[in-house]
Protein backbone atom coordinates (compact mmCIF):
# COMPACT_ATOMS: atom_id res chain seq x y z
CA UNK A 1 0.00 0.00 0.00
CA UNK A 2 1.36 3.53 -0.89
CA UNK A 3 1.90 5.93 1.95
CA UNK A 4 -1.16 7.46 3.71
CA UNK A 5 -2.33 10.74 2.49
CA UNK A 6 -4.89 12.88 4.26
CA UNK A 7 -7.02 14.87 1.67
CA UNK A 8 -8.47 18.33 2.49
CA UNK A 9 -12.20 17.86 1.27
CA UNK A 10 -14.65 20.18 0.61
CA UNK A 11 -17.50 18.48 -0.80
CA UNK A 12 -16.91 19.92 -4.17
CA UNK A 13 -15.62 17.92 -7.31
CA UNK A 14 -12.25 19.07 -7.38
CA UNK A 15 -11.82 17.22 -3.91
CA UNK A 16 -13.74 14.02 -4.63
CA UNK A 17 -11.75 13.57 -7.43
CA UNK A 18 -8.75 13.47 -5.12
CA UNK A 19 -10.75 11.07 -2.68
CA UNK A 20 -11.30 8.44 -5.60
CA UNK A 21 -8.11 8.77 -7.00
CA UNK A 22 -6.09 8.03 -3.69
CA UNK A 23 -8.67 4.88 -3.20
CA UNK A 24 -7.91 3.87 -6.62
CA UNK A 25 -3.78 3.83 -5.45
CA UNK A 26 -4.65 1.72 -2.42
CA UNK A 27 -3.77 4.20 -0.38
CA UNK A 28 -4.46 4.62 3.20
CA UNK A 29 -7.18 7.39 3.45
CA UNK A 30 -8.02 10.26 5.81
CA UNK A 31 -10.39 13.18 4.94
CA UNK A 32 -10.86 16.83 7.06
CA UNK A 33 -12.92 19.76 5.84
CA UNK A 34 -12.78 22.80 7.42
CA UNK A 35 -15.57 25.01 8.23
CA UNK A 36 -13.82 28.61 8.55
CA UNK A 37 -17.23 30.38 8.29
CA UNK A 38 -18.50 30.14 4.97
CA UNK A 39 -21.84 30.19 3.61
CA UNK A 40 -21.86 27.37 2.13
CA UNK A 41 -20.22 25.11 5.21
CA UNK A 42 -23.45 23.01 6.29
CA UNK A 43 -24.22 21.47 2.83
CA UNK A 44 -20.13 21.39 1.94
CA UNK A 45 -20.15 19.62 4.83
CA UNK A 46 -22.93 17.28 4.39
CA UNK A 47 -21.68 16.80 0.74
CA UNK A 48 -18.17 15.74 2.40
CA UNK A 49 -19.32 13.17 4.85
CA UNK A 50 -21.42 11.47 2.21
CA UNK A 51 -18.16 11.26 -0.47
CA UNK A 52 -15.93 10.34 2.24
CA UNK A 53 -18.80 7.57 4.15
CA UNK A 54 -19.66 6.16 0.27
CA UNK A 55 -16.03 5.26 0.28
CA UNK A 56 -15.37 4.42 3.67
CA UNK A 57 -12.63 7.07 4.88
CA UNK A 58 -13.12 8.55 7.86
CA UNK A 59 -13.45 12.44 7.83
CA UNK A 60 -12.32 14.75 10.39
CA UNK A 61 -14.12 18.00 10.74
CA UNK A 62 -12.79 21.30 12.16
CA UNK A 63 -14.68 24.63 13.06
CA UNK A 64 -12.70 27.72 12.84
CA UNK A 65 -13.72 31.78 11.48
CA UNK A 66 -11.42 33.57 8.93
CA UNK A 67 -10.88 37.05 9.77
CA UNK A 68 -11.26 38.21 6.38
CA UNK A 69 -14.83 37.24 4.83
CA UNK A 70 -16.38 39.83 3.10
CA UNK A 71 -16.19 38.91 -0.33
CA UNK A 72 -17.60 35.63 0.63
CA UNK A 73 -20.16 37.03 2.68
CA UNK A 74 -21.52 39.45 -0.41
CA UNK A 75 -25.15 38.56 -1.19
CA UNK A 76 -25.88 35.41 -2.67
CA UNK A 77 -26.37 35.81 -6.57
CA UNK A 78 -23.34 38.37 -7.19
CA UNK A 79 -20.71 37.18 -9.61
CA UNK A 80 -17.02 37.24 -9.51
CA UNK A 81 -14.33 35.50 -7.32
CA UNK A 82 -14.98 34.99 -3.23
CA UNK A 83 -11.28 36.00 -1.95
CA UNK A 84 -10.32 34.76 1.38
CA UNK A 85 -6.93 36.38 2.11
CA UNK A 86 -4.41 33.44 2.82
CA UNK A 87 -7.33 30.80 2.98
CA UNK A 88 -5.70 27.66 1.54
CA UNK A 89 -2.28 28.67 3.83
CA UNK A 90 -4.89 28.34 6.77
CA UNK A 91 -6.19 25.09 5.48
CA UNK A 92 -3.19 23.15 4.65
CA UNK A 93 -1.76 24.40 8.46
CA UNK A 94 -4.90 22.37 10.09
CA UNK A 95 -4.48 19.56 7.61
CA UNK A 96 -1.14 19.36 8.21
CA UNK A 97 -0.97 19.33 12.14
CA UNK A 98 -3.56 16.36 11.84
CA UNK A 99 -1.57 14.58 9.62
CA UNK A 100 1.39 14.20 11.73
CA UNK A 101 -1.18 12.66 14.49
CA UNK A 102 -2.40 10.35 11.44
CA UNK A 103 0.70 9.52 10.28
CA UNK A 104 -0.19 10.84 6.96
CA UNK A 105 3.07 11.84 4.70
CA UNK A 106 1.33 13.91 2.29
CA UNK A 107 -2.03 16.36 2.72
CA UNK A 108 -3.83 17.21 -0.67
CA UNK A 109 -5.63 20.07 -1.72
CA UNK A 110 -7.84 20.12 -4.92
CA UNK A 111 -6.00 23.58 -6.60
CA UNK A 112 -6.67 23.34 -10.29
CA UNK A 113 -5.50 25.49 -13.15
CA UNK A 114 -9.07 27.70 -12.99
CA UNK A 115 -8.52 28.56 -9.26
CA UNK A 116 -5.11 30.18 -10.08
CA UNK A 117 -6.17 33.81 -11.98
CA UNK A 118 -8.51 34.60 -8.97
CA UNK A 119 -6.91 32.29 -6.12
CA UNK A 120 -3.20 33.44 -4.99
CA UNK A 121 -3.05 30.52 -2.50
CA UNK A 122 -4.35 28.28 -5.73
CA UNK A 123 -1.09 28.71 -7.48
CA UNK A 124 2.73 26.64 -8.12
CA UNK A 125 4.67 29.09 -5.79
CA UNK A 126 2.29 28.57 -2.97
CA UNK A 127 1.95 25.14 -2.97
CA UNK A 128 5.50 24.89 -3.41
CA UNK A 129 6.14 27.50 -0.28
CA UNK A 130 3.32 25.85 1.62
CA UNK A 131 5.12 22.17 1.34
CA UNK A 132 8.38 23.52 2.09
CA UNK A 133 6.55 24.85 5.30
CA UNK A 134 5.00 21.67 5.96
CA UNK A 135 8.19 20.13 5.49
CA UNK A 136 9.89 21.71 8.21
CA UNK A 137 7.69 22.59 10.39
CA UNK A 138 7.04 18.18 11.01
CA UNK A 139 10.08 17.69 10.97
CA UNK A 140 9.99 16.42 7.62
CA UNK A 141 7.20 14.27 8.39
CA UNK A 142 4.43 15.54 6.16
CA UNK A 143 4.33 17.09 2.43
CA UNK A 144 1.49 19.19 0.73
CA UNK A 145 0.82 18.05 -2.79
CA UNK A 146 -2.12 19.81 -5.56
CA UNK A 147 -2.32 16.79 -7.99
CA UNK A 148 -4.79 18.64 -10.05
CA UNK A 149 -2.30 21.99 -10.20
CA UNK A 150 -2.53 21.82 -14.01
CA UNK A 151 -5.50 20.21 -14.57
CA UNK A 152 -8.41 22.25 -16.29
CA UNK A 153 -12.28 22.20 -14.86
CA UNK A 154 -13.12 19.88 -17.98
CA UNK A 155 -10.39 17.51 -17.64
CA UNK A 156 -11.40 17.02 -13.53
CA UNK A 157 -14.63 16.12 -14.93
CA UNK A 158 -13.01 13.80 -17.00
CA UNK A 159 -11.64 11.79 -14.06
CA UNK A 160 -14.43 11.98 -12.28
CA UNK A 161 -16.42 10.06 -14.52
CA UNK A 162 -13.05 7.60 -15.00
CA UNK A 163 -13.15 7.09 -10.91
CA UNK A 164 -17.02 6.60 -10.87
CA UNK A 165 -17.58 10.17 -8.89
CA UNK A 166 -21.28 10.71 -8.14
CA UNK A 167 -21.50 14.30 -9.37
CA UNK A 168 -24.74 14.31 -7.95
CA UNK A 169 -22.96 14.23 -4.42
CA UNK A 170 -21.07 16.95 -4.98
CA UNK A 171 -21.41 20.46 -3.72
CA UNK A 172 -19.42 23.77 -5.74
CA UNK A 173 -21.49 26.47 -5.08
CA UNK A 174 -19.67 29.68 -2.58
CA UNK A 175 -23.21 31.28 -1.72
CA UNK A 176 -26.39 29.16 -2.05
CA UNK A 177 -29.79 30.70 -2.80
CA UNK A 178 -32.69 29.19 -1.25
CA UNK A 179 -30.91 26.12 -0.25
CA UNK A 180 -29.79 25.78 -4.03
CA UNK A 181 -26.80 27.00 -5.95
CA UNK A 182 -26.47 30.20 -6.88
CA UNK A 183 -25.66 30.30 -10.49
CA UNK A 184 -23.77 33.36 -10.20
CA UNK A 185 -20.81 32.95 -8.15
CA UNK A 186 -16.84 32.24 -9.38
CA UNK A 187 -17.36 28.37 -8.31
CA UNK A 188 -20.55 28.29 -10.57
CA UNK A 189 -19.39 30.53 -13.49
CA UNK A 190 -16.01 28.16 -13.65
CA UNK A 191 -18.28 24.89 -13.66
CA UNK A 192 -20.47 26.39 -16.05
CA UNK A 193 -17.58 27.10 -18.63
CA UNK A 194 -16.44 23.87 -18.26
CA UNK A 195 -19.24 22.38 -19.37
CA UNK A 196 -19.94 24.14 -22.08
CA UNK A 197 -22.72 24.13 -24.12
CA UNK A 198 -23.18 21.23 -25.77
CA UNK A 199 -23.94 19.36 -22.10
CA UNK A 200 -27.20 21.57 -21.38
CA UNK A 201 -30.13 19.78 -21.54
CA UNK A 202 -32.64 21.33 -23.82
CA UNK A 203 -35.66 19.80 -22.10
CA UNK A 204 -34.57 22.16 -18.57
CA UNK A 205 -34.75 25.47 -18.14
CA UNK A 206 -32.20 25.91 -16.03
CA UNK A 207 -29.41 24.09 -18.72
CA UNK A 208 -30.59 26.40 -21.27
CA UNK A 209 -29.85 29.24 -19.04
CA UNK A 210 -26.48 27.78 -18.57
CA UNK A 211 -26.52 28.01 -15.08
CA UNK A 212 -25.97 24.22 -13.86
CA UNK A 213 -23.93 21.10 -14.92
CA UNK A 214 -24.32 18.98 -12.24
CA UNK A 215 -27.62 16.95 -11.03
CA UNK A 216 -27.64 19.28 -7.73
CA UNK A 217 -28.83 21.64 -9.73
CA UNK A 218 -31.71 20.07 -11.04
CA UNK A 219 -32.18 16.57 -9.86
CA UNK A 220 -35.64 15.98 -11.39
CA UNK A 221 -34.12 16.48 -14.94
CA UNK A 222 -36.02 13.69 -16.63
CA UNK A 223 -32.86 13.42 -19.43
CA UNK A 224 -30.29 13.57 -17.05
CA UNK A 225 -28.33 10.44 -17.65
CA UNK A 226 -28.08 11.53 -21.58
CA UNK A 227 -26.48 14.76 -20.48
CA UNK A 228 -23.99 13.76 -17.63
CA UNK A 229 -22.61 11.34 -20.13
CA UNK A 230 -22.11 13.91 -22.75
CA UNK A 231 -21.26 16.61 -20.43
CA UNK A 232 -17.98 14.09 -19.21
CA UNK A 233 -17.36 12.28 -22.26
CA UNK A 234 -18.21 14.71 -24.71
CA UNK A 235 -20.27 11.64 -26.39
Amino acid sequence: MSAPVLILMSGGVDSAVLLYAAEAEGRNVHALHVGYGQPAGGVELLAARELAEGQGVQLWNVQTQMPSMDAMLAAPGLGGPRVVHARNAVLCSLAVSLAVDLDCSEVWIGCNAADRSDYPDCGKSFIKAMSETAYYATDGKVRVRAPLLDVSKRAILRHAKRLGVPLEKTWSCYTPLKGKPCGSCGSCKVMATAVGEPAKCPHCPGHKEGKTLIRQHHPDCPTWGKWDKQLVTGA
